[in-house]
């Protein structure tokens, strides 16, 4: 076993429950009813501890957050809502999700990486 599989992720903090996702042009970071997202089945919940944040200083948070996670630069590999529930946690300074939600991911950003080399270095050899 490698221990990956492909997870959804969302953060609830305040009852409500934070995400990421692909959009086209505006924000990808988006709310729903927790355990109601409709796009996805919910699983499990991974306890995070608690943040000393209140609401409004949460909705400060994600307001600059926005800016940091443009849904054009949605990433199924490299940035994507695990790696969006990451850095909300950090921030709410619970620490870090667990490894196991983002080793498909990485697996797959490490494998396209080194098809990225070998196809740069085949096209440098191909057309020089």
């Amino acid at each position: 076993s490698l221990g990956t599989g492909a997870f959804h992720c969302a953060v609830e903090v305040h009852d409500r429950e934070w995400s990421f996702q692909s959009h086209p042009i505006a924000s990808g970071i988006f709310c729903v009813v927790p355990k109601q997202c409709l796009q996805h089945s919910y699983r499990t919940s991974v306890t995070m501890g608690f943040t000393t944040m209140t609401e409004r200083e949460i909705a400060t948070l994600l307001e600059h957050m926005r800016k940091d996670w443009p849904g054009p630069r949605y990433s199924m590999l490299s940035r994507n809502c695990c790696h969006f529930c990451d850095d909300l946690c950090r921030r709410l300074g619970v620490g870090p999700i667990p490894v196991w939600t983002t080793n498909l991911a990485g697996a797959g950003a490490a494998v396209k990486a080194v098809a990225d080399v070998a196809a740069d270095s085949a096209y440098g050899t191909w057309f020089a």
